[in-house]
C-alpha cells in the first residue's frame, strides 16, 4: 500500500514539473524493479573509450574477450542496439618501463706459490736436480662496475560502465599488471580471466595482477592480495 501511495504522489509531482521527469522514472523503476541501478540490471554494449580505437583491427577481438568475461561475471551484453541499456567503455594501454641495474664484480689477481720440492742427484754429472711443486693462488684486487637493463610492460585495462537510463556511471574497474611479456593480446586475455570476479565492484576499483607463463606457452593472471 505504501508503494502505491508513493507512486501516486510521484505521478502528481511529474504533472507539476517536467524537471522531475527523470527522477520520477528512476524512482518508479526502483520501486517496481528492485535490481534497478545494479550492474546486473543493465544490458551492456562494449565500446572503445576513444572513437579512433574503433578502427583498430584488434578491437573486435578485445570486444569479444570483454563480453565473455562479463557473461562469466553474471552481467549481460548485447550487440543489438534496441536492447542495450548500458555501455562499457574499454581502453587498453601498455607502457614499456626500463630499469638500469648495477652491481660490482670482484677483480682477482692469479699466481702460484711453492708448496714443496723434490730433489735427485746424478752421480755421473755430479749435479742435483730439483723439482718444485706449485699451488695456484688468487687475490682479490678490487671491483669493476657492471650493469644490465630490465624491461617490463605495464598494461592497464580500463572498464567504465555508463547507464543510459540515468546518465550516470554505476561502476569503474581498472585491471593492472607489470610483466616482461610483450604480447598485449595474450596479457589482456589473462587479465580478464584472472580479474573478472572484481569487475563491477567498488571494493577493488584498481586490481593489481601477477602474470605467469604456463607450461603450454599460455599465460595466467592472479590477483595480488
Amino acid at each position: 500500500m505504501k508503494t502505491m501511495t508513493r507512486l501516486l504522489f510521484l505521478s502528481l509531482a511529474l504533472l507539476l514539473g517536467g524537471c522531475l521527469r527523470q527522477e520520477f522514472a528512476t524512482t518508479v523503476l526502483s520501486e517496481t524493479q528492485p535490481e534497478y541501478g545494479s550492474p546486473q540490471s543493465l544490458i551492456y554494449a562494449i565500446e572503445p573509450l576513444e572513437k579512433r580505437q574503433k578502427r583498430n583491427p584488434r578491437f573486435p577481438a578485445l570486444q569479444s574477450r570483454v563480453e565473455k568475461a562479463l557473461r562469466e561475471r553474471g552481467l549481460r551484453t548485447s550487440r543489438d542496439v534496441s536492447r542495450v541499456t548500458g555501455i562499457i567503455f574499454v581502453d587498453v594501454k601498455t607502457k614499456l618501463r626500463t630499469e638500469e641495474h648495477t652491481y660490482e664484480e670482484p677483480i682477482y689477481e692469479y699466481g702460484s706459490e711453492i708448496t714443496g720440492a723434490h730433489g735427485s742427484y746424478n752421480p755421473k754429472t755430479g749435479r742435483y736436480k730439483v723439482r718444485y711443486e706449485r699451488t695456484p693462488t688468487y687475490e682479490k684486487k678490487g671491483y669493476r662496475k657492471r650493469s644490465w637493463t630490465s624491461y617490463n610492460y605495464e598494461t592497464t585495462l580500463f572498464l567504465q560502465a555508463w547507464d543510459l537510463r540515468t546518465s550516470k556511471s554505476p561502476w569503474t574497474t581498472m585491471l593492472w599488471c607489470s610483466t616482461p611479456v610483450d604480447d598485449e593480446e595474450k596479457v589482456v586475455e589473462a587479465m580478464l580471466e584472472g580479474g573478472k570476479d572484481y569487475i563491477a565492484t567498488d571494493t577493488y576499483p584498481t586490481v593489481h595482477l601477477t602474470i605467469e607463463e604456463d607450461s603450454d606457452g599460455g599465460y595466467t593472471a592472479s590477483v595480488d592480495e
